[in-house]
């Protein structure tokens, strides 16, 4: 499950899971869990 979706001004999509880690996708790139 994911806990909060934040987007960087650097065009760059990061994904933080309730584990309190950090995963930087591509832009465009989409995950579900």
């Amino acid at each position: 499950m994911l806990s909060d979706l934040l987007i960087l001004g650097h065009g760059r999509k990061v994904l933080i899971t309730d584990s309190c880690e950090h995963s930087i996708m591509e832009v465009g790139e989409i995950v579900f869990e």
